[in-house]
């Protein structure tokens, strides 16, 4: 009895499908595992604070007690400059801004370093409201597979009015309007 022969061509063939079929099965399995998205976007980002109390029962300290602001209410230098440092290209992409990913790419695998900026702001958001802040490829992925569910979901004014109610924009204010009362409240 002879077995027939595989020439490498074919092999090769096989080899591919094998692999996209693994791929896809990854894939729909990272896909099953992501959170559902909200009807709203900004019910999300304005999630319940946390709150910390003494032993006593005494409100010590609230953290992430956002305020909303509506996108029309952000003047639109603040936007224009939040876009120019964040994703130039936002209102041009579907989620996952190419340019910032293969420079990022180019920079942890050529030349074997850590640099930011490949993210999108919508990325930044899923980053921020579903998953920890932890480097690793799963996490990144993740977070490139659900901006691109919210890009299909939400228009793009409604992401970026989320990312400004959202984002921690340091001295542990999160969102524009508290970061606003921390960095220009008028003090009496």
């Amino acid at each position: 009895m002879s077995f027939p022969t595989i020439t490498k061509k074919r092999a090769l063939l096989i080899f591919i499908t094998v692999l996209i079929v693994i791929t896809l099965v990854i894939f729909f399995i990272i896909t099953l595992s992501l959170p559902r998205l909200p009807e709203k976007l900004l019910d999300l980002a304005l999630s319940t604070p946390t709150e910390i109390y003494s032993d006593s029962g005494e409100l010590i300290l609230v953290l992430s007690n956002r305020e909303e602001v509506k996108l029309a209410q952000i003047s639109p230098y603040f936007l224009k400059a939040i876009m120019a440092m964040e994703d130039k290209e936002f209102y041009q992409h579907h989620g996952l801004n190419k340019k910032g990913l293969l420079r990022a790419i180019f920079n942890n695998f050529i030349r074997f370093r850590r640099s930011g900026g490949g993210s999108s702001i919508t990325q930044q958001l899923a980053k921020n409201m579903y998953f920890s802040f932890d480097r690793n490829w799963m996490r990144k992925i993740k977070d490139a597979l659900l901006a691109c569910q919210m890009e299909r979901r939400y228009t793009k004014d409604e992401i970026l009015e989320a990312y400004c109610n959202q984002i921690d924009f340091g001295a542990n204010s999160y969102g524009i309007e508290q970061a606003s009362q921390t960095y220009f409240a008028i003090l009496r």
